[in-house]
C-alpha cells in the first residue's frame, strides 16, 4: 500500500489556498506541520477558541512553547510560536486548524468506538452520555458533507450513541475530530479498506 508523506500534502495545500489573509512561510508550514504531530496541542487550541479564552499556552518538555492570544472583540488571534510572530483573524486561524486537522488526524474504519470529551459537547448531548457506560459512540459514517450552502465543508463522522446503535427516536450525529478524546475500539479494515480511506477520504 502506498504510504503519503503528510507533511508535503500538507505543505500543498496551505501554499495553495488564497481565501486567508496570512502569509504561507517555512515558518508557518513548520507550526502547521508541528501541530499535525502533536494533536494535543491542536486540541487545547480548539477548546480554548471554544470556550472564549484569553490565551492558550502549551510548553513542551523539549522544544519552542506555543502561545495564542486572543481578541474576540477585534476577532483576532495573535501566535507565538519559535521565530513566528503572526496576527491572523480567528476565522484566518480556525481554516488553518482545520488544513491540519484534515491531513494529520487518523480516518477510523466503520463500527469504531469511540470515547467523546463532554466538555465540547452541547448540553443536551453531555446529559444524554454521561449515563451508562459514557460519552460512547459509534462510528457509521465518515467525511460526511454538510448541508446546501456549505459544499466545500465536510464533517468527519457520523455516529450514534454505544451501545444503543440504530433505534427509534435516536438520531445519528455529527462528530469532528476534536470531540474524540480516545479510541476505545478500531472497527474491521482490511488493505482494500486502508487503500480507500488514504485515497478517496
Amino acid at each position: 500500500m502506498v504510504q503519503y508523506d503528510k507533511n508535503k500534502i500538507f505543505t500543498s495545500i496551505i501554499t495553495s489556498r488564497t481565501r486567508e489573509t496570512f502569509e504561507v512561510d517555512d515558518t508557518l508550514i513548520q507550526l502547521g506541520q508541528q501541530l499535525g504531530m502533536r494533536p494535543q496541542i491542536l486540541k487545547g487550541l480548539y477548546k480554548a477558541l471554544r470556550k472564549l479564552e484569553d490565551v492558550y499556552e502549551y510548553v513542551p518538555s523539549f522544544g519552542a512553547t506555543f502561545t495564542c492570544h486572543f481578541d474576540y472583540e477585534k476577532q483576532e488571534a495573535q501566535i507565538h510560536y519559535n521565530q513566528l510572530d503572526q496576527l491572523s483573524s480567528i476565522t484566518d486561524l480556525q481554516d488553518f486548524m482545520g488544513i491540519v486537522d484534515s491531513v494529520y488526524s487518523p480516518i477510523y474504519p466503520l463500527g469504531s468506538v469511540v470515547e467523546l470529551d463532554l466538555e465540547l459537547l452541547p448540553e443536551e448531548l453531555q446529559k444524554s452520555l454521561a449515563e451508562g457506560p459514557g460519552p460512547l459512540v459509534t462510528i457509521s459514517g465518515r467525511k460526511m458533507p454538510l448541508q446546501e450552502g456549505f459544499d466545500d465543508y465536510v464533517v468527519d463522522y457520523l455516529a450514534r450513541i454505544c451501545p444503543l446503535g440504530e433505534m427509534p427516536g435516536m438520531d445519528a450525529f455529527f462528530v469532528s475530530n476534536m470531540m474524540i478524546e480516545r479510541l476505545r475500539f478500531e472497527g474491521y479494515s482490511d488493505e482494500w479498506g486502508s487503500q480507500f480511506t488514504e485515497e478517496v477520504l
